[in-house]
């Protein structure tokens, strides 16, 4: 059905592309995260129209289907940074898995930045991608867990 094309569509242009690390060498965690960003980049430039109109989330409405789509691409992508930092997904406390989130909407703005309004220049968006997440899984991270399990206090 047309249905069925519509979400084969949004699968596709939001898959996690297998993981990566520079070849041929031993990198550090610094490099591995910005070779992935690097990816990231790549995959937002090739699907331009489409990469925009995912990411906003424009046009969707509240499509019920579609947010757990994007919920369990987030979730993937939340996945595989904690997997880049050398750590256990599944072992990942939920304040840490928080963060990585919220890094993940930074990267969908970011990308509207770079994309859509012309703000930032893919180099600008590279570096402010990377050192964002270096800071938040290694500070930032840090500070959100001890400032304590009191959820919604």
């Amino acid at each position: 059905t047309k249905r069925h094309l519509y979400l084969d569509v949004i699968r596709y242009m939001t898959r996690l592309p297998p993981a990566a690390m520079p070849p041929g060498r031993r990198v550090s965690t610094p490099e591995a995260v910005a070779h992935n960003v690097d990816l990231y980049l790549d995959a937002a430039q090739r699907n331009r129209v489409a990469w925009l109109a995912v990411s906003g989330g424009s046009g969707f409405g509240r499509d019920r289907e579609i947010e757990r789509l994007l919920t369990d691409v987030e979730e993937a992508y939340v996945d595989r940074i904690i997997e880049i930092f050398g750590a256990d997904p599944r072992e990942a406390p939920d304040a840490q898995r928080a963060a990585l989130r919220c890094y993940g909407a930074l990267a969908k703005a970011v990308s509207r930045e770079w994309l859509a309004d012309g703000r930032l220049s893919r180099e600008q968006a590279r570096v402010l991608l990377t050192e964002s997440l270096i800071a938040i899984v290694g500070d930032i991270s840090a500070k959100v867990l001890a400032a304590g399990d009191e959820v919604n206090a």
